[in-house]
C-alpha cells in the first residue's frame, strides 16, 4: 500500500511539475498532448516533430528533478522521524503454555 500512495504521489508531483515547467516555456499547446505523450513510452517520442521534443525534453528534466528532490526530501524526514522515535524493548520472558482442558 506504500508503494502505490508513493508511486501515486510521484506521479502527482512530476505532472505538477511538468505543467509549470511547460508553462513556463511557452510550450501550453504542448501541454495537452505531454500526458499522452508520457503514456505512449518511447515510441512516442519518437514520432515527436524535433522542435515539440526540443521543448519537452528540457521540460521533462525539470521535472524529474522535481520528483527526485521531493522523493529525496520525503525519505530525509522518513530517516529523521525514524531516528526519533523511542526505543520500546520486546518481551524478554516466553509466552506462558495453553492451559489443559
Amino acid at each position: 500500500m506504500g508503494g502505490a500512495f508513493g508511486a501515486a504521489l510521484m506521479w502527482s508531483v512530476l505532472i505538477i511539475a511538468l505543467n509549470y515547467s511547460l508553462d513556463g516555456a511557452g510550450g501550453t499547446g504542448l501541454r495537452e498532448n505531454a500526458f499522452a505523450i508520457l503514456q505512449g513510452g518511447p515510441q512516442a517520442f519518437a514520432h515527436l516533430a524535433a522542435d515539440l521534443r526540443a521543448q519537452l525534453l528540457p521540460a521533462l528534466n525539470r521535472a524529474f528533478h522535481g520528483v527526485f528532490a521531493t522523493g529525496c526530501i520525503l525519505a530525509s524526514a522518513s530517516l529523521a522521524t525514524a531516528a526519533l522515535l523511542r526505543e520500546r524493548p520486546l518481551r524478554t520472558t516466553a509466552a506462558p503454555p495453553p492451559l489443559a482442558d
